[in-house]
This record gives structure tokens, C-alpha cells and sequence, in this order.
């Protein structure tokens, strides 16, 4: 074993180009890779607040011009307060605002209303904002018929955006995909208890996440030393 390594060592000092690109390769393909790559194993996601218009065209006032479509459908009385009890109890409009002002949507989105929809379409195409939201005038009265007169919704929310591919129009999608199953529930539970459910208040936080191992990670400078060292020692073999 002895000759064999002192035959090889031999070898090697008789050609210094190979001893060089043996003592020095493995160093350049580690800086290499380390700077080009970096600690991939070590990152996390992370993602800026991003602007989200939002321009709410339904009066506050909905409520009663329901009252008054109902009227004029001459319904008896009865059913007409019946009607506007559960309406009152699932109200759309207030719950979407909720949802986007609340502190858990704050850490993503940054919400800037407006008063017009030409100003809000304006802010989109000048890159001002990433998306925009826009509830309908009539947005409220179009979600009660449908829920509990069967019509179809001829007023429901817009959404219009810069990039219909991108991450943040994906989170836009998913905090109203959210919403929508979340009035879904509520006005499900209010027609079957015909307004009187109760709000049952959520808890803010569901758990916490803890890692199960205590030990460091590997970085990558040190996977890439481990990697070359094994390469290059096969490699020479």
C-alpha cells in the first residue's frame, strides 16, 4: 500500500500541471458555486407589500333599496322582514371590506381606495398599483337575490390587473377566493337558521410551527466542500 502511494506521489510531482489542478480545482469550483448559488438551503420565501386598488361603487343604503325590490315584488310583509332579517345578518359588501383591511391581509396587501373607477384605472395602467378590486354599484342587492331569491348575480365583483400570471395577482385571487368561501358558509348558516345564528368568533391564531431538529443546517459552501472532496478523491483514485 506504502509503494503504491509513494509511486503515485512520484508521479505526481513529475507532471506539476495535474498537482495543481489537484491542490486548486476543488477551491475554484467551491467559490464558484458558493457565490453563484449561495445558501439556497437557508432561504426562506419573502415578498414586499404590494399596492391593491380597490373602489367600492355599492351605497351604504343597499340594505334598503332591497327592501324596496321586495316590496315592489309584493311580497306579504312577513316575508319581506324575514328577508331583509337574514340580508342583514350576511352583508357582502361589509364583509369583503373587513377582509381587506383586516391585519393578517395588511402583511401582504396595501390597500388604496378610491372614489372613482376612472382614477383607480388611471393608478393601474401607470404601474401605480398591482391590481384592482371593484364592487358594483347595486353589488349587494345582486348577492341577496341570488341567495335567497334564486336570481342569477348580475352585479359581482371585478378584478383587473397588470399581470394575470404573477405572484401577487395569485395572492389577490386567493384572499377573494377566500372571502367567497367564507360568505358562502355564513350565508348558508343564516338561511338555514333564517337570520338568528349567532357569530361564532374565530380564534386569531391556530398553532404555532416548531422545528423538530436542533441541529444547524448545512450550508452550501459546506455541501459544495464535502461534494468536490469526494469528486476530486474518486477522481484520483
Amino acid at each position: 500500500m506504502f509503494q503504491l502511494l509513494k509511486k503515485d506521489s512520484l508521479i505526481l510531482m513529475r507532471s506539476r500541471a495535474d498537482l495543481t489542478e489537484l491542490l486548486f480545482m476543488p477551491f475554484i469550483l467551491i467559490a464558484i458555486l458558493g457565490l453563484a448559488l449561495g445558501n439556497l438551503t437557508l432561504t426562506e420565501f419573502n415578498i414586499n407589500t404590494f399596492p391593491v386598488g380597490f373602489v367600492q361603487q355599492d351605497s351604504e343604503e343597499s340594505l334598503e333599496a332591497w327592501r324596496n325590490d321586495l316590496s315592489d315584488l309584493q311580497l306579504p310583509d312577513e316575508a319581506v322582514q324575514q328577508l331583509v332579517a337574514q340580508a342583514e345578518s350576511v352583508t357582502p359588501g361589509n364583509q369583503l371590506n373587513d377582509i381587506l383591511t383586516s391585519e393578517e391581509i395588511a402583511e401582504w396587501i396595501d390597500l388604496v381606495s378610491y372614489s372613482s373607477l376612472s382614477e383607480a384605472e388611471d393608478a393601474l395602467e401607470e404601474g401605480d398599483i398591482t391590481g384592482l378590486i371593484i364592487m358594483p354599484d347595486g353589488f349587494n342587492e345582486a348577492v341577496w337575490s341570488a341567495l335567497f331569491l334564486d336570481e342569477a348575480n348580475s352585479q359581482p365583483l371585478r378584478l383587473e390587473v397588470q399581470d394575470s400570471s404573477s405572484v401577487t395577482t395569485d395572492i389577490v385571487r386567493g384572499v377573494l377566493t377566500t372571502y367567497a368561501d367564507q360568505f358562502n358558509l355564513e350565508a348558508s348558516v343564516a338561511v338555514a337558521t333564517e337570520g338568528q345564528a349567532e357569530v361564532v368568533e374565530t380564534p386569531e391564531e391556530y398553532g404555532s410551527l416548531e422545528t423538530l431538529t436542533r441541529e444547524e443546517p448545512v450550508s452550501s459552501f459546506q455541501y459544495y466542500t464535502i461534494g468536490m472532496g469526494v469528486m476530486f478523491a474518486l477522481h484520483t483514485a
